[in-house]
């Protein structure tokens, strides 16, 4: 069966949403083998989706975004690499960034409502 290329854009984009979701739980949570899991997955599929055309696919994609929607996405992605980093701070990390949890799920479903929004949001979540 042959995927086509905006339909592996959208699985990569659900995997990333669905890892930083994942870390947002709390102070008490800490980075689980299913969030390990998933973390290589994405990476693995990354890899397996690196080339020229996807490159040029993805940054079309996200040249249509306004400076508006790009801000909302580089916001989304500081917090996620935040929580990624220290896991069982999330909370204070939210509170940082003047987020609530709510207000961060409110965020996030945004930019996954946004096929452009949420190819900015997992390429920079990507490029650690």
């Amino acid at each position: 069966m042959k995927i086509s290329l905006k339909m592996m854009l959208i699985v990569i984009s659900v995997l990333g949403l669905v890892f930083v979701l994942a870390g947002c739980g709390g102070d008490e949570q800490a980075e689980t083998s299913d969030t390990q899991t998933l973390k290589e997955e994405m990476t693995d599929a990354a890899e397996a989706l690196d080339s020229d055309e996807v490159a040029e696919a993805v940054e079309e994609m996200v040249s249509e975004l306004s400076a508006e929607q790009q801000k909302v996405v580089d916001k989304a992605v500081a917090i996620a690499k935040a929580v990624q980093a220290a896991p069982l701070k999330a909370d204070a990390v939210m509170t940082e960034y003047g987020m609530t949890t709510e207000s961060f799920d409110e965020m996030m479903a945004e930019i996954s409502a946004d096929p452009a929004m949420s190819m900015s949001y997992t390429t920079q979540l990507l490029k650690q």
